[in-house]
């Protein structure tokens, strides 16, 4: 891992970042609450368990997701869920 200091935007970048996540966290949690009772019931058990919830963006596809995923204490990762950000195009579908 690098040594060097992080650059100014770099740094804006993922604060900005980490704000923006919190209210798309809740939206997505509360999307699942209504449509996926199994998603609602594996994050409650990851909660329980002290498990990490996080979300991640795909930043290798023309078709991202935004993925909710639970991450463990042996750092093992499940997906609970994946909403698209665009409608899907025809490019590596």
């Amino acid at each position: 891992m690098s040594t060097s200091p992080i650059s100014s935007a770099l740094l804006a970048a993922a604060a900005s970042f980490g704000e923006a996540s919190q209210p798309l966290r809740n939206l997505l949690v509360d999307h699942l609450v209504e449509t996926s009772p199994e998603a609602v019931e594996r994050l409650a058990e990851a909660s329980l368990a002290g498990h990490r919830l996080m979300l991640a963006t795909d930043a290798d596809t023309p078709d991202p997701q935004v993925r909710l995923l639970v991450v463990d204490s042996e750092q093992r990762v499940t997906q609970i869920a994946a909403i698209g950000l665009f409608p899907p195009s025809d490019l590596w579908n």
